[in-house]
């Protein structure tokens, strides 16, 4: 049987399957709550984004099987910021020129799709997007704010 997936130190690899989606979550709240991050960021927030990263690139990556794998590794700087690459081998999507349609379209539309990369940026406080060869990473970024302890 295959591998699902692989954790080591702040790095997960996930197999393309929907089931690993709890992994993920479990994985990125495990490493955000280990840095003590919980005053100064809002760690469910950041699970919501990375799931939906990693559910994107499930749903529209049909090419994708068990035998490719997302990368998710997380980068901590307990005094600026938290950064996340989500590295993989499906299609390229250039999240930062999409227009996010509001929330007013999204529900007069009654649209079904959108609302995910609609929370991504709202999230984040910055997303790239950048493409090695035949690899992909959506790159996340948020700032940690300051704690005011006086």
């Amino acid at each position: 049987m295959l591998r699902q997936y692989t954790i080591e130190n702040n790095s997960l690899e996930i197999t393309y399957k929907k089931e690993n989606l709890k992994v993920v979550r479990a994985f990125v709240t495990r490493v955000l709550e280990q840095y003590a991050l919980s005053e100064v960021i809002e760690i469910p927030f950041l699970v919501v984004a990375v799931d939906e990263v990693c559910t994107n690139l499930m749903i529209h990556t049909p090419q994708c099987n068990s035998q490719k794998f997302i990368k998710i590794m997380i980068k901590v700087d307990v005094a600026r910021a938290v950064t996340i690459d989500i590295v993989h081998q499906g299609m390229h999507f250039d999240i930062e020129s999409y227009q996010t349609p509001s929330i007013k379209q999204i529900i007069q539309k009654k649209q079904k799709k959108g609302l995910g990369l609609l929370l991504i940026k709202r999230i984040m406080d910055k997303v790239e997007t950048i493409r090695y060869g035949d690899y992909h990473t959506c790159r996340l970024f948020k700032k940690i704010r300051k704690l005011n302890l006086s």
